[in-house]
């Protein structure tokens, strides 16, 4: 059985400014064996909604076992749309899209892939606790009712992620932060081998921002299991990420984190004056902005 422990926030401040789990059985996420393998290799990928106003262009970069890419960029410049076709929700118009192996361009039904989209109100009224098992669809027959050992895993990924007195409330009842939670718990259960999640942070409290982020870099750096998230917070995206995708309307801008937000880029990108600050705290090194005002 899969369980994520999670240490206190306070003791991850203290001790490493890192939360680590404690997973007792790992067979269901496999290992760490194969650190180099691609897990996501897009090439002159292109999508639109209509046939005169394309969407996406081009878009070309790769993703290895464990990693973690942020994709940013200003509202409405396609950052949904871009995880909805790697997802296998939207189709590309063109290009190649590799998954594990996989051309996702010529496949109806994709596994393996966990998706987290924003929190949003349900229209049906949903117990979380089968709201979460819908998400281990797949794993078995379609036809296959969830059993015992299934809503076991739920109860584990509930109690982990800090909701597990939210088991038995209708998710139309919850706040978005709570319903954000129960979405990452969703995509979770399937045990994934890439995890695609749209503003993680949004709704959340500092705390569980902390909290969900730790989670995504600990489930990539210890399991394997590759990160996309669309995010806002530059800063954020600098404490998990070693891939990064800035994107404009006419351009993107792919590498590594470090490398890609600096002062120019968010600039170029946000239209936002910065000063990128470094600080040891204990003994970690942290990169920041300090955002001045627009240009």
């Amino acid at each position: 059985m899969l369980l994520y422990l999670i240490k206190k926030f306070g003791d991850c401040i203290k001790e490493s400014t890192e939360c680590n789990f404690v997973i007792t059985n790992i067979k269901e996420f496999g290992n760490l064996k194969e650190v180099n393998h691609m897990i996501l290799k897009l090439e002159d990928c292109s999508f639109s909604y209509t046939d005169n106003k394309p969407i996406l262009t081009n878009i070309s970069f790769s993703l290895k076992q464990g990693e973690v890419l942020a994709i940013m960029g200003c509202n409405g410049i396609g950052k949904t749309t871009l995880l909805k076709c790697i997802a296998g929700i939207l189709k590309w118009d063109r290009g190649t899209c590799i998954f594990d192996g996989q051309n996702m361009i010529h496949t109806k039904r994709i596994k393996n892939i966990g998706y987290v989209p924003q929190a949003r109100k349900l229209p049906f009224s949903y117990l979380v606790k089968d709201l979460v098992v819908f998400g281990r669809n797949g794993t078995g027959s379609y036809f296959q009712s969830p059993g015992k050992e299934d809503y076991e895993i739920v109860d584990n990924i509930l109690n982990d992620l800090g909701i597990y007195h939210l088991k038995n409330r209708y998710c139309n009842e919850l706040s978005g932060g709570q319903l954000q939670m129960v979405f990452i718990a969703k995509a979770l259960s399937s045990f994934p081998k890439l995890l695609i999640l749209d503003e993680p942070e949004s709704h959340l409290d500092f705390y569980n921002q902390f909290k969900v982020l730790m989670i995504i870099k600990d489930l990539a750096k210890k399991r394997g299991i590759s990160a996309i998230i669309n995010s806002h917070y530059p800063n954020n995206i600098m404490k998990i990420a070693d891939k990064c995708l800035l994107l404009n309307k006419d351009k993107y801008t792919y590498g590594d984190t470090k490398t890609i937000m600096t002062e120019e880029t968010i600039k170029d990108y946000f239209y936002v004056d910065s000063k990128l600050i470094d600080m040891n705290y204990f003994n970690q090194n942290i990169s920041s902005f300090v955002f001045l005002g627009t240009c």
